[in-house]
């Protein structure tokens, strides 16, 4: 099992929903209390902290009721989140164990948002949703098998139509709920909330996404927010462990494919360090996620290079609190002070230009790749050649696999990306070799005539 992590919450005796539709609780005469949550699945109930929720989080809490057991050692185990754990957080957990499509529970989870964590309820089982369409979250749908359950998408574009072939049915007007992937439509979700029975929406942690949760609460559909994007392991487990969890009910088998994927990190994870562990001097590396901006120390981008075991360069600059900063070659010095060993963009496919998975980035998408890395053109990792644009449409960690492999080529080698690539579309996409096979997830200078 992926190591757990440590979450610090406000916990409350009265539930106050504040206007982007989420609950902090005030617990005390203090007015708050700062408790420990040391769990990957992030649901009030799960009150042993395991990845699941069943009879022996029962037992637990009747030990607690009769003084056997700590409450502050088992937060979670306040399913109703009311301060205290007593036979009403026992009848909430088994209302859990026992729920069903046609027989729902209104539960208590962790809602990240922007950066923190908050307390949110929310109706489960989840048989009817919608989502913001950025890659990183379509993609764990994608693998879990969550298709029939998703019933419209928010996408600045459209999904990448061979990658994300099952869910193409949503890019037609009624379903493609926003023309930005961080908005929905109110009127559009509204529709779906009368045809599909639409009860919550799926969106990520940023701040940006979703700003109008509070209209939708009101209208009965509950804000999920999770962290999609994240590469820490223990991190990203904890929102496919929180999807898998809220979707899956009768059968559906969507926890034991995440309890398969938790598995396979676990061994890439020790492989990929392993290696690293060879690496005598790290290289320093950027990265970006559009055309003239340059990813932050805090950015997630960033911390895909860093996993991968490169070194942030960027020192004694103001971010402002934004994850990027702009960078045009024409007018800006700033990142040329630095001593940057490798430059790479991480970009997903272009509607219209390529698609990563179909293999044609470099054969209708070398302008647009070009495009890309000319924006760095004074800096000296561009003269030496070393600027490289990694598929943003892969799942994080093969991101890091790739990106590994390119600043260490004499330790990974050739196929160590390919390898791990090959064994996550078979095991959790369905695919077989030819999908994969001879094509470029990521390009170099001299791919595109640099």
């Amino acid at each position: 099992m992926l190591n757990t992590k440590t979450i610090v919450i406000l916990v409350v005796a009265v539930v106050v929903v504040s206007s982007i539709g989420v609950a902090w609780f005030v617990f005390g005469d203090e007015g708050r209390d700062r408790i420990e949550i040391d769990a990957q699945l992030e649901v009030f109930g799960n009150a042993n902290g395991d990845n699941t929720i069943d009879q022996a989080d029962l037992d637990l809490i009747q030990d607690i009721i009769k003084g056997e057991k700590s409450f502050e050692n088992y937060p979670l185990a306040d399913a109703d989140c009311n301060g205290v754990v007593n036979q009403l957080d026992y009848n909430l957990t088994n209302s859990i164990i026992n729920a069903s499509s046609n027989n729902r529970v209104r539960i208590n989870i962790l809602n990240h948002y922007d950066g923190g964590t908050l307390v949110e309820t929310v109706m489960y089982p989840v048989t009817s949703a919608v989502a913001t369409g950025a890659a990183n979250t379509i993609l764990i749908f994608k693998y879990l098998g969550i298709v029939n359950e998703i019933k419209g998408l928010s996408w600045a574009g459209a999904p990448d139509a061979f990658l994300f072939s099952e869910y193409q049915h949503l890019v037609t007007e009624s379903k493609r709920l926003e023309t930005s992937a961080t908005r929905m439509s109110v009127e559009k979700v509204s529709e779906l909330v009368t045809s599909d029975k639409v009860s919550a929406i799926v969106t990520a942690d940023n701040r940006t996404y979703v700003t109008n949760a509070g209209t939708f609460k009101q209208m009965g559909v509950d804000t999920i927010r999770v962290t999609p994007a994240a590469v820490d392991s223990s991190d990203y487990m904890s929102t496919v462990l929180m999807i898998a969890f809220l979707f899956d009910t009768d059968g559906k088998g969507y926890m034991q494919k995440c309890s398969e994927l938790i598995s396979w990190y676990e061994g890439f994870f020790t492989d990929l360090n392993s290696k690293l562990d060879g690496v005598k001097k790290k290289a320093s590396a950027v990265t970006s996620s559009s055309n003239t901006a340059v990813s932050s120390n805090t950015s997630d981008y960033t911390d895909v290079l860093v996993a991968a075991g490169a070194v942030f360069p960027i020192t004694g600059i103001d971010w402002a609190g934004s994850a990027s900063k702009s960078y045009d070659y024409k007018e800006d010095t700033w990142l040329n002070v630095f001593k940057i060993d490798y430059l790479i963009p991480i970009r997903t496919s272009v509607e219209g230009a390529f698609s990563w998975y179909e293999g044609t980035a470099i054969t209708k998408g070398s302008s647009t790749l070009k495009n890309y890395m000319s924006f760095f053109q004074t800096l000296e990792c561009y003269q030496k050649g070393n600027v490289y644009v990694v598929c943003g449409d892969m799942p994080v960690v093969l991101r890091i696999a790739y990106i590994a492999q390119i600043l260490y080529p004499n330790i990974f080698g050739q196929d160590f990306a390919y390898n791990y690539n090959l064994e996550f579309v078979q095991k959790f996409f369905g695919w077989d070799e030819s999908m994969v096979k001879n094509k470029p997830f990521y390009v170099s200078m001299s791919d595109v005539g640099l």
